[in-house]
């Protein structure tokens, strides 16, 4: 018995300390830069509250539109028409949504995998408006949860995945 719970403590161990952790540790701060993974490579330079305007037209060139009032951009940057959007502050990016995350992404950042990362209370609450809003049927909806420390919103699939839709880094001002 005691070899048995030996071996097995060796093998945890050594698991533990020799399999790659799929998403690695996170420390407060830094989710939003764990996500941004997720996103197409010329889009992760793109920083709300930092990137200007001119900076955004330098990295990814002329918008595939632009909102009536010039508040927003969107972009094509993952072969769906109007995948990125981007909303301007004045002359400051407030928010990037991207939503063509692509199918080995979605597996990487399926929620179970990304749930002991997101701060509980922010999964209570996004669990909470889930069951409040929720139709009889809730295969194949989107639910969200928000990380407002973070300036993060995460859209994952209600499917048998469970897998990533969407983000949303910067916040409306």
């Amino acid at each position: 018995m005691s070899r048995a719970l030996g071996i097995f403590s060796v093998c945890f161990l050594l698991s533990s300390t020799f399999l790659p952790e799929p998403l690695g540790r996170v420390h407060a701060g830094e989710l939003a830069k764990k996500f941004s993974q997720v996103l197409p490579r010329e889009l992760r330079s793109v920083v709300p509250g930092k990137t200007t305007r001119q900076e955004v037209l330098k990295t990814l060139g002329n918008p595939a539109e632009r909102s009536e009032d010039g508040r927003a951009y969107y972009y094509e940057l993952a072969g769906k028409r109007y995948d990125t959007s981007i909303e301007f502050a004045g002359e400051t990016v407030y928010s990037v949504h991207f939503e063509s995350v692509d199918s080995e992404k979605k597996e990487a950042f399926a929620f179970e995998r990304v749930r002991p990362l997101i701060p509980e209370t922010d999964l209570k609450r996004a669990a909470e408006q889930f069951r409040s809003a929720s139709p009889t049927h809730e295969k194949g909806r989107i639910f969200e949860i928000r990380v407002p420390s973070e300036s993060l919103t995460l859209r994952f699939r209600n499917n048998a995945k469970k897998s990533l839709q969407s983000i949303r880094l910067g916040t409306v001002p």
